[in-house]
């Protein structure tokens, strides 16, 4: 008789990433659109958590108070492509922790962030050269790029942004001016090799892209 039974675990993310929320995005603009209610990304981000019952961490973003403009009406549009464009633009990670509750996981400006909840399996990283982002490249396809900042040039090591209707739906001079709060935000981050003891490997490592432990 075997005891051993092979377990896969999966952080509740994955079972929300592809909740289909065009419903929820057509309701919450319709509203809006007749109360004459200017939306925020922060009103808008509470109100997709709220309408899929996740509870999350009230916490102070860099881009809360950024006035969004609809983009357009959908037929499909999945939670996890919704998440990651709204922490893109907010410049942190989210996690659901083992509560079950939606966080926001932001690096400070020293690189540091202490890791405190991994105790099983050791993974090792290899080391890796890092250095600071030299401005943004933002497309609105995989390849059409139609914004870089600064203006006079992103540099050699730029961070790209694609296909973010938030950012698609501004003017020139809305875009630029987040733009620059975004730049401000990550630029001076340093990422720096580590290890660490981890329960499953499954890490992604774009702004925006949900941290699985």
């Amino acid at each position: 008789y075997n005891k051993n039974k092979k377990i896969v675990a999966y952080d509740d993310l994955y079972y929300l990433r592809d909740i289909n929320i065009a419903e929820h995005w057509n309701e919450y603009w319709a509203d809006r659109e007749s109360k004459g209610i200017q939306p925020t990304l922060k009103d808008l981000a509470h109100y997709i958590y709220e309408a899929l019952n996740i509870e999350h961490e009230e916490v102070s973003l860099v881009s809360d108070n950024m006035i969004i403009h609809k983009y357009n009406d959908f037929t499909s549009l999945t939670f996890g492509d919704f998440l990651r464009m709204v922490n893109e633009v907010q410049c942190c990670f989210p996690h659901i922790d083992g509560l079950g509750v939606l966080r926001f996981v932001t690096l400070t400006t020293d690189g540091q962030y202490e890791v405190t909840n991994f105790e099983k399996i050791e993974s090792d990283f290899d080391n890796f050269v890092t250095k600071d982002i030299t401005g943004l490249n933002i497309y609105s396809s995989s390849s059409d790029l139609s914004q870089i900042y600064p203006i006079e040039g992103s540099g050699d090591n730029p961070y790209p942004i694609g296909g973010n209707i938030f950012l698609l739906s501004l003017s020139a001079d809305e875009l630029n001016d987040r733009c620059a709060i975004i730049y401000n935000a990550i630029n001076h981050i340093d990422y720096t090799p580590c290890k660490l003891k981890m329960i499953y490997s499954d890490l992604s490592y774009g702004l925006g892209d949900s941290i699985h432990t």
